[in-house]
């Protein structure tokens, strides 16, 4: 059973399952009704450099809404940014941004609905 936790206790769990290398910040905004767990990378040479999660209370039944993950690749003459969002029992996307060293960019949008909200 899950239980409606403490302010104090959510961010000390958090913190608890970041790793060493990244930092954390949570936006509990009354106006926003999602609670929004955020982790960044300080290190520049991780490929993922952002996840997010985003959560809506309702204890005990809370649920997840969405994870967002995103990923920064370099080679040789190319560097990409992959934007990757689950949305919970909808859809699955990727983003996908790809920059040459001439700074030419070209970007495309995969995604994949198994539950499409916005026609029914």
């Amino acid at each position: 059973m899950i239980r409606p936790m403490s302010k104090e206790r959510i961010s000390k769990t958090w913190q608890e399952i970041l790793l060493k290398h990244q930092t954390s910040q949570k936006d509990l905004a009354a106006s926003f009704p999602l609670v929004v767990f955020i982790a960044t990378t300080r290190d520049e040479g991780l490929e993922v450099r952002r996840q997010e999660v985003r959560i809506l209370p309702d204890p005990p039944n809370d649920k997840v809404k969405s994870i967002y993950i995103e990923r920064f690749q370099t080679d040789k003459d190319s560097s990409v940014i992959k934007r990757m969002t689950w949305y919970t029992d909808r859809k699955f996307q990727v983003i996908t941004i790809t920059q040459n060293k001439k700074g030419e960019e070209k970007s495309s949008v995969m995604e994949v609905v198994w539950n499409d909200q916005d026609n029914n």
